[in-house]
């Protein structure tokens, strides 16, 4: 979770994205429910975008 943190902090939030998810992968629930909240959360990069399929079952795992 801290290299999601460090690229978001250094304004790579697309990779920070692609870590979470290829963490959620794994089955790292932390990681799913970071991805989540980046969807989620209104002071989230990715909040109101739809969530692609591969995402939307990872964030059902749990």
């Amino acid at each position: 979770m801290a290299l999601a943190y460090i690229y978001k902090t250094q304004g790579q939030i697309e990779q920070a994205n692609q870590y979470l998810a290829l963490s959620a992968e794994i089955d790292n629930t932390e990681a799913m429910f970071f991805l989540g909240k980046s969807y989620l959360a209104s002071n989230q990069p990715y909040h109101g975008l739809k969530i692609s399929l591969t995402k939307n079952v990872f964030l059902n795992k749990i």
